[in-house]
């Protein structure tokens, strides 16, 4: 047994003093050497897209869901009304429930309900952002347009063909 941890301390000495050698060689040519964050300016780092407007369908729902807390719960016909909600702002089923999930959390860490959703303001922006409606509305607007125009060439295409026979 001993044996076994002489060769284990050995084999760590070795892999230390690779590292060690390996921190000091350098590229030759390389004008300067890039810098890892460290972990704490990552833990810093936000993560997903923050919540700028009060009009952003994430935070609604998540204002809206702390109004339909009683305490710490969600009665199950209020949580029906609020998934048909987060469909309506575009967000997917699981967006909706980990949104509910986010706001309930706040509220049995012990924040008052009002006060849940900007608690979990941080872990909101994680969500995604619903896809941007204004893109879908142009595409039906545009296609709505060519159909209108394809009836209008056909109809007068009808009325040339009428006339000249």
């Amino acid at each position: 047994m001993l044996g076994w941890v002489a060769r284990r301390r050995v084999a760590s000495t070795r892999k230390d003093a690779t590292a060690t050698a390996l921190s000091r060689l350098r590229l030759t040519g390389q004008a300067s050497v890039q810098r890892r964050p460290s972990v704490s300016e990552q833990a810093l780092a936000p993560i997903g897209q923050p919540i700028t407007s009060p009009t952003d369908p994430r935070w609604v729902l998540a204002i809206r869901t702390a109004a339909e807390l009683n305490g710490e719960v969600l009665p199950a016909d209020r949580r029906q009304r609020l998934l048909r909600l987060g469909r309506l702002l575009g967000l997917t089923p699981f967006d909706t429930n980990l949104i509910i999930a986010i706001v309930q959390d706040q509220a049995r860490r012990g924040f008052a309900p009002e006060y849940c959703p900007l608690a979990g303001e941080p872990q909101l922006a994680m969500v995604a952002r619903p896809a941007d409606r204004s893109d879908h509305a142009k595409r039906q607007r545009w296609l709505y347009s060519a159909c209108l125009l394809a009836a209008l060439l056909a109809i007068e295409l009808l009325l040339i063909k009428w006339l000249l026979t």
